[in-house]
């Protein structure tokens, strides 16, 4: 009996499923279509690392000049580009209006300030025409030392206008130096004037003391302006210019300046202004012409190395108060005046 019961406990095991087994779920397994196998890759080649032919042509040719961004030397932004310096000449130095330079550039004026603590040095030679302009004046204030837009560093050394063929005026105040800084190193052995100049305006030239030498004033020079020399340093001789337009000689023109020699007062000049127009020169002589009817007060006066003056002209009609005062060679020698003048 108990062998039919252990028969019967196993068999009833065998045909009666566990709940817990039929509650799982039974894979199902794939067709054989889907379980198909790819075929195994190709074995990977091993790289070739030998130079081919164009390779080897390549590699003993050297690289070929690429862009700038593709070189290793080249500077990585366009603000560190090497330039090339910028050639100042009178091509982009000056400012010309209507055929006037009417002083530097900006451009140049700024290139200088980009120097600063360093001195700049400009050589003020002028040419005759300036990018295909003619030059014929130079304007009011051009190179006037006191102006607020001119940089502390710059100087001016020279000035040469022999070259300036067309140049006919030169206005007031051209070069007047009453800031020293500007024409401290200013050394000009002789200014030489063009042949065509006709007007030269008050105070042109005033205080270059850097000037030197002989003054000879063209002969086509119509008009001086008051004071266009005074204290300059000239110490040579000054031929003053000939021609019927020019009668006056203005107030203060060589003011302080030490020229030397015989002053020749040209043919056709019929006034001196005075006011101290050659006052403190060292003249050893005057000659006057017949044509002089007025001599301004303190024309002559401190020239100390005045030694003698012939008779004053026939026809002069004014002499002014202290026109030879202070001409110590002059002292005890009697000046003749003319009977217009009493």
């Amino acid at each position: 009996a108990r062998k039919s019961l252990c028969f019967f406990l196993i068999c009833g095991l065998c045909c009666f499923p566990s709940p817990l087994v039929a509650s799982a779920e039974i894979p199902s397994f794939a067709s054989k279509q889907e379980m198909t196998v790819p075929p195994p890759s190709p074995p990977a080649k091993t790289p070739d690392f030998s130079p081919s032919p164009a390779k080897e042509k390549a590699a003993a040719m050297p690289p070929a000049a690429g862009p700038a961004e593709n070189n290793e030397a080249a500077l990585s932004s366009p603000e560190e580009q090497p330039t090339e310096p910028i050639k100042w000449d009178s091509t982009n130095m000056y400012a010309v209006v209507g055929g006037r330079i009417t002083g530097f550039s900006i451009a140049y004026l700024e290139y200088v300030k980009t120097l600063a603590p360093d001195l700049v040095y400009a050589d003020l030679i002028l040419p005759a025409d300036i990018n295909g302009t003619v030059i014929t004046g130079i304007g009011g204030s051009a190179f006037k030392s006191q102006q607020g837009y001119l940089p502390d560093n710059l100087r001016i050394r020279t000035i040469d206008l022999s070259a300036v063929s067309a140049l006919t005026h030169i206005d007031d105040y051209a070069f007047y130096n009453i800031n020293p800084s500007l024409y401290d190193e200013l050394d000009s052995p002789q200014l030489i004037l063009p042949e065509q100049l006709q007007t030269i305006g008050s105070n042109a030239f005033n205080g270059l003391h850097g000037l030197h030498g002989d003054l000879r004033l063209p002969d086509s020079i119509q008009t001086l302006g008051n004071s266009a020399f005074a204290y300059c340093g000239f110490d040579g001789t000054l031929t003053l210019p000939d021609n019927e337009q020019f009668t006056t000689i203005p107030l203060q023109l060589c003011q302080g300046d030490a020229f030397i020699g015989t002053l020749a007062i040209p043919e056709h000049v019929t006034a001196i202004a005075g006011n101290f127009a050659f006052e403190g020169n060292a003249f050893s002589a005057i000659t006057w012409p017949d044509t002089l009817q007025s001599i301004g007060s303190s024309s002559f006066i401190d020239c100390a190395q005045l030694e003698g003056i012939p008779s004053l002209p026939a026809q002069l009609q004014t002499l002014g108060d202290n026109v030879f005062k202070n001409c110590a060679q002059l002292s005890n020698r009697s000046i003749h005046l003319p009977d217009t003048l009493l």
